[in-house]
């Protein structure tokens, strides 16, 4: 858990029960008129923006209670960043370098090469610091790109609280989530622990 998804999340819910509360009064206006509130199509929007908004508010609840095992302190470092990948263009034997100097492994699967918009297998396994690989673009005209798509992952910077099972007394216990019955919910808007960045190279600007 972090500071910052706290405001959020305390944010979302006053105005998500700002809405509640308005589409109650709307319906006793409506009531009080003499007419029947589950006649109105204003007030059959609001109850669905109501359910709209309520879904990612049971969202973004249940991700803050499955992170609820350790206090963030709110520093957003990602890893690997853009700066450990160079793509580098040889125009002389039309060949493009990618090299790599972080000293966090990457994946395969969390990495994607392509060249003109095709995707490309440069790396036969995962990738670690001071590995390169060469790519022929040849058969490449000026300004078609060569890219590298890659995961960065927040680096952890939390401290680490009791577990579920001391938290509930329980063996085995699993973080707590609130059910939505038909409503599907949408994704979290959390804090992302992880993210695709992109670096890329065009071909015909660079001479080595």
């Amino acid at each position: 858990m972090n500071k910052t998804d706290i405001e959020r999340m305390r944010a979302q819910l006053r105005r998500t029960l700002d809405e509640a509360e308005e589409l109650v009064e709307d319906a006793d206006t409506i009531g009080e008129a003499g007419f029947s509130p589950s006649n109105s199509t204003n007030v059959l929007q609001k109850q669905r923006d109501l359910t709209e908004d309520v879904g990612q508010v049971l969202a973004d609840f249940n991700e803050l209670l499955a992170r609820a095992n350790k206090a963030d302190n709110d520093t957003r470092e990602y890893a690997p960043t853009r700066d450990n990948f160079s793509i580098v263009e040889d125009t002389t034997n039309n060949e493009i370098t990618i090299s790599y100097n972080g000293s966090e492994k990457v994946p395969l699967t969390e990495l994607t090469v392509t060249k003109a918009g095709s995707e490309i297998t440069p790396f036969s396994s995962d990738l670690n610091g001071g590995e390169s690989a060469i790519i022929d673009v040849s058969g490449l005209s000026d300004g078609d790109l060569v890219e590298v798509e890659f995961t960065q992952h927040n680096v952890d910077n939390t401290y680490p609280l009791r577990s579920w099972d001391e938290v509930l007394g329980q063996t085995d216990a699993v973080a707590p989530s609130v059910s939505s019955g038909s409503l599907t919910l949408p994704d979290h808007q959390l804090t992302k622990m992880s993210r695709t960045v992109t670096v890329s190279e065009t071909i015909g600007t660079t001479q080595v």
